[in-house]
């Protein structure tokens, strides 16, 4: 019974010592908060150099403690035309009255609702002394979640647009301002659209410079829709990993389009790229290490760069590129033009210079090119242009009547330049067995039109490129044709279509338009 008693007693003590204790918190919690509000505005202000307007602060002690903060906006000092560096619609943290005793400057949790962060662009003035740190604005935060966060990095120029994220949920471990923090995060690439899922380190924060903050993560990149670009096309997906700093992050990793297509051929196209790069996260500036990539069984290196001048509204592209071991010339074909399958199959040896312009077009109107090609034992698909190539043969060779075994067109090669979806050649030249032709104009990579001129040097004289009557009427036109050793040199042109070509002696030249 005495036993009993004082278990009932020792009870009833501790129920109205908590009574107590919970009138006391209730009675003194305008004090607090009013306290709180004052301090949360001086920490955050010294730490982020700026200063902090903040709507309300709530406390609550059961069943933990629990701090609601309204409301938050920190605009950094000395910077009063940009947006504030930080906008928090909603900040609760919290913890229990045990560990509140025992570890005063650790937080349990912290849950934040609809943040905004505008990172400033990078100034001159903007580098300061760091202050000196007050060891009791340290706090540790055991566990901090976000959702909804909006991540905007500020351009140098106001008139410019800022590069935006859409952070759908972040959480970080052991998170305190002087040091790194271990992250994981899930957010929204704005061009091209797509899934990014990123775990690794932040920070610490630089105060003075935010740009100047570190990071380092591995990360997969998904359902990243090209059709963002005027012009191409395809789903890509990515893996690699990136370290450094907000403004200078090097970056590592392999693509993967299966259907990269240019949305005037609509050809879908297995595109693969390992890749390494510097990236300026402030304005998405991108130079390119030399790429290794491949675009359905051919291989290509390609370095440059993916950058935004002052005056432009968008990035301009700027690669060199070059084939590798041999491409094959199919590939390119299926990629540029809508001719299934492709007119011209053979390996081709290529160097260009790429420049895709910040202009308001689609990628196949806007993208210039120059560069140069030889393609090796090319063979046309299309059985029409074959057989005008195996009959040149023949009568490139002065063998009109017979049938001759290879068909393989030798050494086409060119310079080329591409301008508003036009190819443009000067020249453009192949062999075939008894022949060298060599032209210059343009083909539309759009429409197909074609529209070249040039000269055909033959093995053979002109009459012994007939047989019969044909032959004896062109006997007295031998001299007038032969030239520089050849046989004959004859001009020509080849115009009409891609579908429907016409090649047609040239005898009085090319019309002025």
């Amino acid at each position: 019974m005495t036993a009993s008693r004082n278990t009932k007693i020792g009870l009833g003590i501790a129920g109205l010592l908590a009574v107590v204790l919970l009138i006391g918190a209730i009675t003194a919690r305008p004090i607090v908060e009013s306290r709180l509000r004052g301090g949360i505005v001086t920490v955050l202000g010294d730490r982020f150099d700026s200063q902090v307007d903040l709507q309300a602060v709530h406390v609550s002690v059961f069943p933990q403690v629990t701090l609601t903060v309204d409301d938050v906006v920190l605009r950094k000092n000395g910077q009063p035309g940009l947006p504030p560096i930080a906008e928090i619609k909603e900040l609760s943290a919290a913890t229990n009255i045990l560990s509140l005793l025992l570890y005063p400057h650790r937080i349990n949790t912290v849950h934040i609702k609809e943040l905004q962060l505008h990172v400033p662009p990078r100034r001159a003035e903007d580098k300061q002394p760091s202050k000196g740190e007050d060891p009791k604005a340290n706090l540790i935060v055991g566990r901090l979640f976000c959702e909804n966060a909006t991540l905007e990095m500020l351009p140098m120029d106001p008139a410019k647009h800022a590069r935006i994220f859409h952070i759908h949920r972040l959480a970080m471990d052991e998170l305190t301002l002087d040091r790194g923090v271990a992250f994981h995060a899930q957010l929204d690439n704005p061009a091209p659209r797509g899934e990014i899922e990123a775990r690794g380190h932040f920070g610490p924060w630089h105060p003075g410079e935010p740009s100047e903050t570190p990071l380092d993560a591995n990360f997969t990149f998904s359902n990243a829709d090209l059709g963002t670009f005027k012009g191409i096309g395809g789903i890509l997906s990515s893996t690699g990993k990136f370290s450094g700093l907000l403004n200078r992050i090097n970056v590592e990793g392999a693509t993967d389009v299966p259907d990269f297509r240019l949305t005037s051929a609509g050809n879908p196209m297995h595109l693969r790229a390992h890749y390494k790069a510097l990236v300026d996260g402030t304005n998405g500036n991108t130079i390119l290490e030399p790429v290794q990539a491949q675009l359905g069984d051919s291989k290509f290196v390609v370095s440059g760069g993916i950058v935004r001048q002052p005056e432009d509204k968008r990035k301009t592209i700027t690669l060199d590129t070059k084939s590798e071991a041999g491409a094959r010339i199919q590939d390119l074909l299926l990629l540029s033009v809508k001719q299934k399958p492709p007119l011209l199959t053979g390996r081709v040896v290529f160097q260009a210079k790429i420049k895709i312009p910040s202009e308001d077009r689609g990628v196949p109107e806007r993208i210039m090119l120059d560069g140069s090609f030889n393609v090796v034992n090319a063979h046309f698909t299309k059985a029409s242009i074959q057989e005008k190539i195996d009959s040149l043969s023949q009568h490139a060779q002065g063998k009109p009547d017979e049938v001759l075994e290879g068909d393989a067109v030798s050494d086409l090669r060119g310079n080329f330049a591409i301008r508003d979806g036009t190819i443009r050649f000067s020249p453009l030249s192949f062999q075939v067995e008894g022949a060298l032709v060599s032209l210059a104009g343009s083909f539309g990579m759009i429409s197909g039109d074609l529209d070249l001129h040039g000269t055909v040097r033959l093995q053979a004289k002109v009459s012994q490129t007939v047989t019969g009557f044909k032959s004896l009427l062109l006997k007295p036109f031998d001299g007038l044709f032969k030239k520089d050793g050849a046989g004959a040199v004859i001009p020509i042109k080849v115009t009409g279509t891609r579908d429907h070509p016409s090649i047609a002696l040239e005898l009085f030249g090319k019309k002025k338009s």
